[in-house]
């Protein structure tokens, strides 16, 4: 289904190095496991490479519902991250995305069952990679990591500001504790650790209605409702297209430096205010833009949350770029609901 949005001459040749690999897939059944499953089966069956799968999915009937037409050679397999019974046979690579669903953390899922999820169930991964032989894990962590940015475009080798006595740092020191597990073995064994540090994406398939703002803006727009701000509208952040997430994480997976960490998303700055303009710009909405939330301060001084990443470290290392930019990822976005 999302094949067709993905860069083919800049992901062909990564999926040719991987031919007759087995992959091993945690949170294949997300959003970003959705992109990679759906460019991986049009790879195996444009350039009949063989790579074989298996996906660990708490649900692989509802799964298979989910995303209908994958490839043969993609299976999935029962159990939950933490406590998986281990897939018997060799692994070349694991690709390690699970965490909370975007529907539970909607939903309230505490943030304790994310700190837990992501502990356990990265030990759980080693342990697999351990019994079945693999080489290399590629985990996708998240921005969060650093906390509150102080700076735009954050660095790599920016201090860690995650404060452990709040209630929403879950997440954060959960994708923390996996990124720290992850490096450890990776100093101890021959394992290869690779961690891509996500931040913020559009591209068709966006979780709609959910606690993702451009998605909501999106869908607001397209019903002809209000645009809704619930914050002031001054917080900074980046939107990276889905087709770009799907080559640079099989860069990483293929070239990443074992033990490192990069930035994955873009550096293109937008305010949420001026996001909101931009949907109904491109949608071409009627709605309104309503702002309910009020300006926040520090020191008497009103403080703007920032999340965009610095990209030196991958363009210099990686030679990873920007494909789309964020008004052509909004349109094919709005385009994949309606037409335009």
């Amino acid at each position: 289904m999302y094949e067709s949005f993905v860069p083919k001459d800049l992901t062909d040749p990564l999926w040719k190095r991987l031919s007759n690999a087995r992959m091993f897939v945690t949170g294949g059944t997300g959003f970003f496991g959705h992109w990679i499953l759906d460019s991986l089966t049009d790879a195996n069956r444009r350039l009949n490479l063989k790579i074989d799968a298996t996906v660990l999915t708490r649900n692989p009937e509802l799964a298979k519902l989910k995303m209908p037409g994958l490839d043969q050679r993609i299976r999935f397999i029962k159990g939950d991250v933490e406590g998986f019974d281990m897939p018997e046979g060799k692994f070349d690579l694991i690709l390690h995305m699970a965490t909370t669903s975007a529907e539970e953390t909607f939903r309230g899922a505490p943030q304790s069952h994310k700190l837990k999820l992501l502990y356990e169930g990265t030990q759980r991964i080693l342990e697999l990679a351990q019994k079945s032989g693999a080489k290399r894990i590629l985990f996708t962590s998240s921005g969060a990591v650093y906390g509150n940015q102080v700076c735009e475009r954050i660095k790599e080798i920016e201090l860690i500001h995650v404060d452990p006595l709040k209630a929403n740092s879950g997440l954060a020191l959960g994708k923390g504790v996996a990124e720290y597990l992850l490096k450890q073995s990776c100093s101890d064994s021959n394992l290869e650790v690779v961690i891509a540090r996500c931040f913020s994406f559009v591209g068709p398939g966006l979780p709609l209605g959910l606690h993702y703002a451009v998605g909501n803006f999106i869908k607001n727009a397209l019903d002809g409702s209000p645009i809704i701000i619930k914050s002031d509208g001054t917080a900074i952040r980046s939107y990276m297209y889905m087709g770009d997430l799907v080559w640079w994480l099989l860069k990483l997976l293929l070239d990443g430096q074992s033990g490192e960490a990069y930035n994955v998303g873009s550096d293109e700055s937008v305010s949420i205010f001026d996001l909101a303009q931009l949907v109904k710009l491109i949608s071409n909405s009627k709605s309104e833009i309503i702002i309910k939330g009020d300006p926040t301060y520090s020191v008497g001084v009103p403080s703007i949350n920032i999340y965009v990443p610095s990209l030196d470290k991958v363009s210099l290392d990686l030679k990873l770029r920007i494909v789309k930019d964020l008004k052509a990822s909004i349109y094919e976005t709005c385009s994949s609901i309606v037409k335009l």
